[in-house]
This record gives C-alpha cells, sequence and structure tokens, in this order.
C-alpha cells in the first residue's frame, strides 16, 4: 500500500516522484517509450521484466527502458516502511534538455539492453540526498530545476562503472519498443 507520495511535473509529466510504501508491495508498470530509474533508499527488491529477475539490496538502483515491470517489495522493515524514489526518462523531454548534445553522446545504437542495476554508488546517494531538500520544500521546484536535476542524473549515470549500458539505454530511448505482456507473465 503506498502510504505517501510526492511528485514533481516538467510539462505535464510526473518527472520525479517520491513514495513511502508499507511492505508486502507488488506494483506493475508498463514503460512504453519512456524510461526510469529506480532508486531503492531503504528497502531490498526484485525486479521482474521480459529479461528476467533481478535482485536489488537497500540504497541500489535500477536503470529500466520501455517494458513491463513488476516490482516486489516483499521485506518488511522494523518500521515496515520503505522508501523509493523514481526519476522518468521521457524521450521526448531528453531531446528537449540535450537537443544536440545527447545524440553526439549516444551515436551507437547497440541494442538489446533495457535493465540495468546500479550497484550502491555514493554517486548517486548523493543525488538521492539533494533531491530530499526538495521535497521538503517543494516550493522551490520550478521546471528549469527539474531539467537541471535530470541532466545531472544523466551526467552522474554515465560516470558510474555502468557507462557503457548506461549510454546505451539512454539510446534505446530513441527508439520505441513494444513490450510482450505474455513473456512478463510467464516469469
Amino acid at each position: 500500500m503506498i502510504l505517501e507520495r510526492q511528485s514533481f511535473d516538467y510539462e505535464g509529466k510526473t518527472i520525479i516522484e517520491k513514495a513511502i510504501i508499507k511492505a508486502p508491495f507488488r506494483y506493475e508498470r508498463i514503460f512504453q517509450n519512456e524510461g526510469c530509474f529506480l532508486y531503492f533508499k531503504s528497502s531490498s527488491a526484485k525486479v521482474h521484466s521480459s529479461e528476467g529477475s533481478m535482485s536489488l539490496a537497500p540504497k541500489e538502483a535500477v536503470l529500466l527502458k520501455c517494458d513491463t515491470y513488476f516490482v516486489d517489495l516483499a521485506e518488511k522493515t522494523q518500521a515496515n516502511t520503505l522508501e523509493i524514489v523514481a526519476v522518468h526518462l521521457f524521450p521526448d523531454i531528453l531531446k528537449k534538455l540535450y537537443l544536440n548534445q545527447l545524440p553526439a553522446i549516444i551515436e551507437k545504437q547497440t541494442k538489446g539492453i533495457k535493465t540495468i542495476q546500479i550497484v550502491d554508488d555514493q554517486i548517486i546517494a548523493k543525488f538521492i540526498e539533494s533531491l530530499e531538500f526538495y521535497f521538503q520544500n517543494p516550493s522551490l521546484v520550478n521546471e528549469e530545476l527539474m531539467e537541471l536535476k535530470i541532466k545531472e542524473l544523466v551526467l552522474l549515470l554515465v560516470q558510474t562503472k555502468n557507462v557503457d549500458s548506461v549510454l546505451t539505454l539512454i539510446s534505446e530511448l530513441y527508439s520505441s519498443r513494444t513490450s510482450n505482456f505474455r513473456e512478463i507473465i510467464n516469469l
């Protein structure tokens, strides 16, 4: 059950959100022509997609590309609540933010990667901490700040040890993919 949810919008789309959830909890989401960065701040989780399943520990993140996903949050903590931060990566917004810059970075269109696990990386943890200030002070948030935070996340992700996979996944956002829902159900 979702106990609390905060979100910030950019051009009418939810771009950054935080949810506090009571475990156990299962969530299904279809990302059609959209990527999503999920950071599991205080919980472990299992992510299921057509590629298979992936287990994540607290303070780990996953970068998801267009597909159907199930997220299982089964762990009960002492507080019995879990916190997740999501950043939605819409291709049209990335294209607008980067204009001619992003295509130059990702010119090589390697196909096939849809999910990338980002293990407890201090860089990403600090980014999530910086978002916490804005969740506590939402009146400071505007579209210009959201543009900067999306750019900051992309620049930080390409500095992690998953740089090749991150660039590949971002390039995949420029090509749409239809999910095979039956593949997910059969996991």
